[in-house]
């Protein structure tokens, strides 16, 4: 079971614990090369879609599309 960590006050981002624990290593260390899952659900429609990104373009994206107005209904997840 995966445990995840909001990363904004609204709780539409959420991380997995193990990657907020070492977000250095996965943001710029060792790890920064590791492809981490981006997951984004609509909640409405409970559709769900998964990609593949590094950490640190998978956090970007999700801060993205957290603040454009097409992706109001979005929950985003990132896990390994």
């Amino acid at each position: 079971m995966k445990t995840f960590v909001n990363e904004t006050n609204d709780g539409r981002i959420k991380v997995e614990d193990t990657l907020i624990k070492n977000e250095y290593d996965y943001y710029f260390g060792d790890k920064k090369d590791v492809l981490v899952v981006f997951c984004y659900t609509n909640i409405k429609a409970q559709k769900e879609t998964e990609r593949n990104f590094t950490y640190h373009k998978a956090i970007k994206l999700a801060r993205d599309r957290r603040l454009d107005g097409r992706y109001k209904n979005y929950e985003f997840y990132i896990y390994l």
